[in-house]
């Protein structure tokens, strides 16, 4: 990348052995710029605002979901959203590993329209911070009708 040289100068100056240097975007003016434009739209658009009300919605209710039996809890804040899922409630004694239960869910909403990060025997839901109370509660209904198809299927397998 460099000549011998020049590698002398910097490692004479930096005691360093390797040459540190930065990302094409680290500091970068125009991420420099980017970043105060998004600062500027989350003032101007009054999304933290919107977090605040549509977040409160949403949790609201997303804890109607406790209702089905393999929610063990649900958690978070804003418009981030934790489910988990357990086999039993009174021991909380999680779903074996091979159930995939979170992927199952995931793929059940994915079919009705709506994406669901899958961890292990978590959903993990964080929509848009500019989402609409509409779509908040389209999100949950969809988990809602996701969670009860579920149900179903988990009837049959027994």
């Amino acid at each position: 990348m460099y000549s011998d040289e020049i590698h002398a100068v910097i490692a004479r100056n930096s005691g360093a052995r390797e040459f540190a240097h930065g990302f094409t975007n680290s500091g970068h003016p125009v991420s420099c710029a980017a970043a105060l434009k998004v600062i500027s739209i989350i003032g101007s658009e009054r999304i933290l605002e919107n977090v605040r009300t549509t977040g409160a919605r949403l949790q609201r209710r997303i804890a109607q979901l406790h209702d089905f039996a393999p929610v063990g809890d649900i958690r978070g804040m804003g418009m981030m959203i934790g489910i988990e899922y357990v086999a039993d409630r009174a021991t909380r004694t999680p779903f074996p590993a091979g159930y995939n239960i979170a992927g199952r869910v995931s793929r059940l909403a994915e079919a009705r329209g709506l994406l669901v990060r899958s961890c292990g025997h978590i959903n993990i839901l964080s929509p848009c911070l500019a989402s609409t109370p509409d779509q908040v509660d389209t999100i949950v209904d969809i988990l809602a009708e996701t969670l009860h198809e579920l149900g179903r299927t988990m009837d049959t397998e027994r």
